[in-house]
């Protein structure tokens, strides 16, 4: 990857309920439009054939499939931006917040659990699910203006550190067992 090209990634794991062939219709849109950025998606799943297939069709020269990564910190560290172009509703998203703890700018699927964390225009910028030509447009207009992105990104890093932090679940933890530990009235 040429220094100074944006780098957008998905890293989660390639089942169809995260959305990776969104993920690669959406950047090989992108790349047929001429833009400049490269696309990752990292992870290892049962939809890999699908993503392959998708890659073996269309444009793919700016699109690598990374597969299972143990250097998601790094990933993370290089990216511009961060996607999880999920299809259907899931708990907490660990790939959102750990984007918002190493200060990525994220768009997300507005669906539930997802937008919990991902909060439209507070901490990410969130879409519907099942819209790759809608994904790719959100990445082109954040790619070329990325202020708003990184305005978000303080408000997602402090939402994390403050919820998910391993201080504060310890202080929840806490509260919960104290509050169990009571006496119960007879």
């Amino acid at each position: 990857i040429p220094e100074g090209v944006p780098l957008v990634g998905q890293v989660a794991v390639l089942r169809g309920s995260k959305g990776p062939h969104i993920f690669v219709q959406a950047a090989q849109r992108l790349v047929a439009q001429g833009c400049p950025a490269w696309f990752v998606l990292a992870g290892e799943g049962p939809s890999r054939s699908v993503v392959e297939g998708l890659l073996a069709k269309g444009p793919s020269e700016r699109i690598l499939l990374a597969g299972h990564r143990s250097d998601v910190p790094d990933i993370l560290a290089d990216l511009d931006l961060a996607v999880l172009a999920a299809c259907q509703p899931e708990g907490v998203p660990q790939a959102v917040l750990q984007a918002f703890a190493a200060g990525v700018p994220v768009i997300a699927s507005d669906l539930g659990g997802i937008n919990e964390v991902a909060i439209d225009g507070e901490t990410a910028r969130t879409l519907p699910a099942k819209d790759p030509e809608g994904l790719a447009a959100a990445i082109a207009s954040t790619l070329a203006d990325p202020e708003p992105a990184r305005r978000r990104v303080a408000a997602a890093r402090e939402f994390a550190r403050s919820r998910y932090s391993i201080d504060a679940m310890l202080v929840r933890l806490v509260a919960l067992f104290t509050c169990l530990a009571r006496p119960r009235p007879s």
